[in-house]
């Protein structure tokens, strides 16, 4: 069997049973072990399950692609409510693997709830951070306590400043076709200082990683323009002509960072 196909559906699988997890308070006996064996107990991922559910409708469609389903606001909120819960299983292996100690300046882009970005303002209140983010992110962020200076509107257009150390994309590129990444590389490098940092935090599709990434794709192949899950050598060699990856590392069981330095860095 395809290992891609495989992969699919074991993520439809633990789908269902996230769902079941979350709206049920009693599951039969073999049901309730394999949901311990896949999440942890306290899993409480209400917003994801509605973002999970309102998705499915849309796979029931494949392998045709209707129009782009726009949501409400309503909808809009879910989706951001779902990002805050999944980054809560991962936001504290990420301040502790990425190096904040020379960073004077940082940008965090496409932002959205800012879970990283609140969290790195608590531990290292020196850092002089600034977000960019559509103006709805922006309102929910500042609800969750996101303070420093925000920028509202469509980062792929908006100025995005410079002499930043670090400048952070989480969650980002899996929602634009190659060229519009690329453009996003291109601002980023712009951006940075001579010997600053590229960070991307991401949904990947290697063999390796969890089964849920590749159902992750399908929604990107259904709700976005051209957007993609890529794997980790396609999302190096779109940004090669400006970085150059120095390390790869887990933040938690879906989701992978790549940090990059400018190519002028490496001699």
């Amino acid at each position: 069997m395809n290992d891609q196909f495989f992969d699919l559906l074991t993520g439809a699988w633990k789908t269902q049973l996230l769902i079941a997890a979350t709206e049920n308070h009693s599951l039969p006996p073999r049901i309730q072990r394999a949901q311990d064996q896949v999440y942890p107990k306290q899993v409480h991922s209400p917003n994801m399950v509605k973002q999970m559910k309102r998705m499915m409708e849309y796979w029931k469609e494949l392998p045709l692609r209707g129009p782009i389903p726009k949501g409400s606001m309503k909808d809009y909120r879910i989706y951001m409510e779902a990002q805050e819960e999944k980054a809560q299983t991962s936001k504290e292996s990420f301040l502790k693997q990425v190096d904040f100690d020379k960073v004077q300046r940082l940008l965090d882009v496409g932002g959205g709830t800012a879970p990283y970005l609140r969290e790195i303002q608590k531990q290292h209140p020196q850092i002089h951070t600034t977000y960019m983010d559509i103006e709805d992110a922006a309102i929910i962020a500042k609800e969750k306590g996101l303070k420093g200076n925000v920028i509202a509107g469509d980062f792929r257009e908006l100025d995005w400043g410079k002499e930043y150390d670090l400048i952070l994309l989480s969650q980002v590129i899996h929602m634009y076709d190659d060229e519009s990444v690329g453009k996003l590389f291109d601002k980023a490098s712009e951006a940075l200082t001579e010997k600053g940092r590229l960070v991307v935090v991401e949904h990947f599709i290697d063999p390796e990683d969890d089964a849920f990434n590749f159902l992750f794709d399908i929604n990107m192949y259904l709700g976005t323009d051209g957007g993609k899950c890529r794997t980790r050598g396609e999302v190096a060699d779109l940004a090669s002509h400006r970085f150059t990856l120095e390390r790869k590392f887990q933040i938690d069981e879906r989701t992978g960072v790549l940090e990059f330095l400018s190519c002028s860095q490496i001699t």
